[in-house]
């Protein structure tokens, strides 16, 4: 799940930095607040949710409509273990994930594609860290009876793949 997700998000963060418009860029920038105002607050719950918007506005900065359908078909696996999540984030410091996520922002509005995907695959891991932190080493990884089946049949009849 979370190589997936590292390899997902290190593009979509390097793709939007090449990509996104100014508009996009005020969009990613819009989600900070409420993600530094979580963190301030020690509110779990408001930051999941600026979060899932913070890594949304960076999918859409790409103007990658594969990209787009990847993460909408992987969605709902990324972001269903919304009760594993609040549990990783009861033993974070909120100041640091939401540095993390300034970080990669910082690094879309300089317009900087290897800064990006290095400050993304730094959060992956960093989550990594956590979850193995709280639940051992190795147990990052969802197991395969947990992943619901994935059909991408769609994509190969409108030949994007």
């Amino acid at each position: 799940f979370l190589d997936i997700r590292k390899w997902m998000e290190a593009m979509t963060a390097a793709e939007a930095a090449e990509r996104a418009t100014d508009e996009d860029i005020r969009q990613i920038e819009a989600t900070l607040p409420r993600l530094r105002l979580a963190a301030a607050q020690n509110d779990r719950e408001t930051l999941d949710e600026a979060d899932v918007c913070f890594h949304m506005a960076i999918v859409t900065a790409t103007h990658n409509n594969l990209m787009a359908h990847l993460v909408g078909t992987f969605g709902s696996l990324m972001w269903s273990s919304h009760g594993l999540r609040l549990a990783v984030l009861r033993a974070q410091n909120l100041e640091t994930i939401y540095e993390e996520h300034a970080a990669v922002s910082a690094a879309i509005q300089r317009r900087a594609p290897a800064g990006a995907r290095d400050a993304m695959l730094h959060h992956i891991e960093m989550i990594r860290s956590r979850v193995e932190g709280m639940f051992g080493q190795g147990n990052a990884r969802v197991p395969a009876d947990r992943i619901p089946a994935i059909r991408l049949s769609f994509l190969t009849r409108r030949g994007d793949l």
